[in-house]
């Protein structure tokens, strides 16, 4: 069966998004989890998602490395404009 992990970054209000992309996923059958990642421990995307994981800013250097290590833990695996992992 089809496994397609996902993170939404800055996830703070798309439930109506993430709803719809794990109805897609379940019309699909394709099993996956959806990961969220915020600032913020109550963002309304973090309670329709599997897991919810806490980032700092933006603008702070740990948020691109802190990005690549929720990747990892979750097996997401990484787009590039080459097509390749």
């Amino acid at each position: 069966m089809k496994q397609c992990n996902v993170l939404f970054s800055s996830s703070g209000r798309r439930v109506s998004l993430i709803q719809h992309f794990r109805k897609v996923l379940n019309d699909l059958k394709i099993n996956g989890v959806i990961v969220t990642a915020d600032m913020k421990p109550t963002s309304p995307a973090a309670f329709v998602s599997d897991h919810h994981e806490l980032v700092p800013p933006v603008s702070d250097d740990r948020y691109i490395p802190t990005l690549k290590s929720i990747c990892k833990t979750y097996d997401i695996p990484s787009i590039t404009g080459t097509g390749q992992r």
